[in-house]
């Protein structure tokens, strides 16, 4: 349990050293034509490519949040669980009954105090299934995941941030 927390922390910093990375300007390649080499070479096979997450939850304006969802849910989305914090933790399991759910989340307070925010979604076997969210400084946005109805929990993992989570299920 304590070498999963570990590796999500140092996943999280690796992820907000490469947003602010983007933020800065600064890239891993020292030129651009290094860049086009790495793609090159991935795309030939002799790199492996970064791994894709299948049917992974998506990060979308409220405008495109609104229409997936019209387009999407073809039921009635149903309130499945609430959480607010701050810091890391794991939530309570929960139950979903179709095969899209959807993870509606903030972060408040100070904007020059707060960090981050990772929501990383785990089967009841503890197994990974999705990034939902990434972020540094106050946001909001929401996550859809999409997976064989089961038993999920969510690992928050949040320095210096308050955070509000609901979780809602279409069937």
């Amino acid at each position: 349990m304590a070498r999963r927390r570990l590796l999500q922390v140092i996943a999280v910093c690796v992820d907000l050293l490469l947003m602010m990375s983007v933020v800065v300007g600064v890239t891993p390649f020292r030129s651009d034509v290094e860049r086009e080499q790495a793609s090159d070479e991935m795309a030939q096979g002799l790199v492996d490519a970064p791994p894709k997450v299948a049917e992974a939850a998506s990060s979308n304006t409220s405008a495109e949040s609104a229409t997936l969802a019209s387009q999407t849910c073809q039921a009635t989305w149903s309130a499945v669980g609430n959480w607010m914090g701050y810091g890391s933790k794991d939530t309570e399991r929960f139950i979903t009954r179709g095969n899209e759910w959807r993870i509606t989340w903030k972060t408040t307070g100070a904007s020059r105090r707060v960090c981050a925010l990772g929501i990383y979604v785990y089967d009841s076997s503890g197994a990974f299934v999705t990034l939902a969210a990434i972020r540094q400084g106050v946001s909001s946005d929401v996550s859809y995941v999409r997976a064989q109805p089961g038993e999920f929990y969510l690992s928050v993992i949040s320095c210096a941030a308050d955070w509000e989570i609901a979780v809602e299920d279409c069937y």
